[in-house]
């Protein structure tokens, strides 16, 4: 897969390698929550932005819904969606 040359700034991604286990309240949230989609504005060049981590239809995750967690820019899988957080 070729890389990616700008940072998104809509949809929600799968993330390649999944997500700390520590971002999760419990083992149905890490199931459920495995997606990210971008928080914000950021660089369109960025290697690492904010991201909201959300399940399929955008919702955010109870574990991180206080504050987007830090994704590389190459951890951002296929785009599985084109909205964001709901």
């Amino acid at each position: 897969m070729n890389p990616r040359k700008f940072y998104p700034f809509t949809g929600i991604f799968a993330v390649r390698g999944g997500l700390a286990t520590t971002h999760f309240l419990n083992e149905a949230d890490r199931r459920r929550y495995r997606y990210v989609t971008p928080a914000g504005r950021h660089i369109p060049n960025s290697w690492v932005a904010d991201c909201w981590i959300v399940d399929r239809d955008g919702q955010v995750n109870p574990g991180t819904a206080v504050s987007p967690v830090p994704i590389r820019r190459e951890a951002l899988g296929r785009r599985i969606a084109e909205g964001g957080v709901r």
